[in-house]
């Protein structure tokens, strides 16, 4: 379990440092790994939380799947998963002419194949370690920064992921809610869960 609850407010400049000097999602990946509350917090303000870094869906007999990370946010009406694929922070999910890029559709691709290898293999999953994993799984893709014009220009092309449950979200907006779940905890020294 990832014990999200401290203030560390000198990690939202370690952040902001790793993001501003990545040329794409390998540092990103790594920091996530090490300091796993960054991504919790950045996702869902959780109640408890898990952060699987690079899981492997292997039933016998399969090549495994591996996501970049899937969490788990464990409230008192059991879990929610998200299934996160992290993408280069220098590239945006649109083409110039408003059209998906190739590799926001590649990261799309990659949850919805690993969604139906849980549909089909999720006996096999649950039992080895994953309660109450399904297909339902959010997606979050993470790619790009907030200040890419073509968010702007054109913001309805990414609501077709939304049919699909796939949120494609900037690497400042994990920065962002990161930065302010930091200040909640520096004034109350404690944030409560939801409920």
């Amino acid at each position: 379990m990832v014990n999200w609850n401290l203030a560390q407010p000198l990690l939202v400049g370690q952040f902001q440092n790793t993001l501003e000097h990545a040329t794409d999602e390998r540092p990103l990946q790594a920091f996530f790994e090490k300091h796993p509350e960054v991504l919790l917090t950045g996702v869902v303000r959780p109640h408890n939380g898990w952060v699987i870094p690079r899981p492997k869906f292997a039933p016998p007999n399969h090549d495994p799947l591996v996501p970049d990370f899937v969490i788990c946010e464990w409230s008192s009406v059991g879990p929610d998963w998200y299934i996160v694929e992290l993408e280069n922070p220098r590239k945006g999910p649109l083409k110039s002419n408003g059209d998906i890029s190739q590799i926001c559709n590649h990261a799309a691709n990659q949850i919805n194949t690993y969604r139906r290898f849980i549909e089909e293999h999720g006996h096999f999953l649950r039992g080895h370690g994953w309660p109450k994993l399904h297909r339902e799984a959010e997606g979050i893709i993470v790619i790009g920064r907030r200040n890419d014009p073509l968010r702007a220009k054109f913001p309805d092309s990414l609501q077709e992921f939304k049919r699909q449950r796939i949120d494609v979200v900037s690497y400042d907006r994990l920065l962002e809610k990161f930065r302010a779940f930091q200040a909640a905890l520096s004034t109350q020294r404690r944030v409560p869960p939801m409920k």
